[in-house]
């Protein structure tokens, strides 16, 4: 049976125009390529990035709280690939639930928010909430951003999304990055979350 073999190795200088190298990342043991642009593709982080709701997540207090998080390599994004996020919770005897989904480079609440979507009255305990959004990029590179759009749910009554032109958030594609969704409740009562996932879909 015919097989290639690889050195592992630390990233190679950019090659020359018009070439493309092939090498096995020695920290990673990822099969990767790299052209005359300085480009690296990971051939083990294309199969699609995804994740799910392992357990349900409630939200703390009445300030933001991260349900979920996808992890995108450096330089896996192209203009155009697009992500879903989709979700369903429910809710204890609360105020108003906000979603929000972010781009950007710290994993955390304080990155970039793309969509928010409100409830326009308090919520009954137990009410069912949830939703579906789409994330496409525009931009690849330190320049990089996303569009997101969608729309949530709150038993049988479609939610506000925040008014507003149509706008991107930023996210340097250069470098791992992260599609988040997070949630909060305006007063004692609490979201949890049963089901999502974030996942690719070209």
């Amino acid at each position: 049976m015919s097989r290639l073999r690889f050195n592992n190795v630390v990233t190679p200088a950019t090659p020359a125009t018009g070439k493309t190298e092939l090498f096995v990342d020695s920290s990673t043991k990822h099969l990767k390529s790299i052209d005359s642009d300085g480009l690296v593709r990971d051939f083990v982080a294309t199969g699609a990035p995804l994740t799910t709701v392992a357990a349900p997540v409630a939200t703390s207090g009445t300030g933001d709280t991260q349900i979920i998080s996808l992890t995108i390599p450096a330089n896996y994004a192209t203009v155009g690939k697009t992500f879903r996020i989709w979700w369903s919770g429910i809710t204890s005897a609360g105020g108003t639930v906000t979603f929000k989904i972010r781009t950007g480079a710290t994993n955390t609440i304080s990155d970039n928010v793309g969509w928010t979507s409100i409830t326009s009255a308090a919520q009954a305990a137990n009410q069912r909430l949830g939703g579906q959004c789409y994330l496409t990029v525009r931009a690849i590179g330190a320049g990089g951003n996303c569009n997101t759009d969608g729309l949530a749910y709150a038993l049988n009554l479609n939610l506000n999304t925040a008014v507003g032109a149509a706008a991107v958030s930023n996210a340097a594609t250069n470098a791992t990055w992260y599609i988040t969704f997070d949630a909060s409740c305006a007063t004692a009562g609490t979201w949890t979350i049963q089901n999502g996932a974030i996942d690719e879909i070209n």
